[in-house]
């Protein structure tokens, strides 16, 4: 039986303590195979950037809040950025996957996060392999601090992402998008639906007040990145068929 994994590939999610890794070590930044059967990951908008110059960047989730997905597959379970030796084929590594195997989690008390890890991470290790998580005192090690502050911007990065779609979907800015995948005579062989995309008529449309507001915030900005990085549909479709342009419903 697979086991049951949250937040896409976490397992078994464990605060960062002394008392339980006082003697362990992390192994990260090489090995990207734990996101083999990844065909999107989560997009934070300052992102952007980066991600339009190496894949398509869609939405995904409910029409009332969907959220920025990079897309690295044509296919369910296709991740082409994972080379043979289990390596990033690309200049840029999402921060989804930077973040691993550390993420936040509220306390049981609530309304406060506490760092924490993946204990199923191959690359956890009491063999002094990467970076220790704590020094021989029970203190933290920079790299620890590091990380910690790395999560902590990663979530700042989600609300600032929440509030750009909220802008985008007040506006009404999105519309249902799905892509296709064509054999050599042009018949449809599969694809991905379920996704949203920029509405470019009503983009368009869009008046000097509405187009200044956007500009003023960043998202003008990233709207045209969003067009832009849908170019790359035939790059994430390796190993699939033909891929056709995006359609909009």
């Amino acid at each position: 039986m697979a086991k049951k994994k949250t937040a896409l590939i976490y397992e078994r999610i464990q605060p960062v303590t002394s008392k339980r890794y006082a003697r362990h070590s992390v192994d990260v930044g090489r090995d990207f195979r734990f996101a083999t059967g990844l065909e999107a990951i989560p997009a934070l908008a300052e992102e952007f950037p980066s991600l339009a110059r190496i894949c398509p960047i869609v939405f995904a989730g409910s029409a009332e809040a969907p959220m920025p997905n990079a897309l690295l597959g044509m296919k369910k379970g296709q991740n082409v950025f994972i080379g043979p030796n289990g390596g990033w084929a690309a200049p840029y590594i999402p921060a989804f996957l930077r973040r691993y195997p550390f993420i936040s989690a509220p306390t049981k008390e609530g309304g406060k996060t506490v760092l924490c890890v993946d204990d199923a991470f191959v690359g956890l290790n009491t063999a002094g392999k990467g970076h220790a998580l704590f020094t021989s005192d029970g203190v933290e090690t920079k790299f620890l601090r590091d990380v910690n502050l790395f999560v902590s911007n990663f979530d700042a990065g989600l609300e600032a992402t929440r509030a750009f779609v909220g802008r985008l979907v007040a506006r009404n800015l999105l519309e249902p998008m799905s892509i296709r995948i064509t054999d050599s005579a042009g018949e449809t062989t599969g694809g991905i639906g379920g996704m949203f995309g920029l509405s470019r008529a009503r983009f368009d449309a869009l008046g000097p007040d509405a187009r200044a507001e956007l500009k003023e915030t960043g998202d003008l900005e990233r709207c045209a990145l969003h067009l832009k990085s849908l170019e790359h549909i035939r790059r994430a479709g390796q190993g699939a068929k033909r891929p056709a342009p995006p359609t909009r419903h």
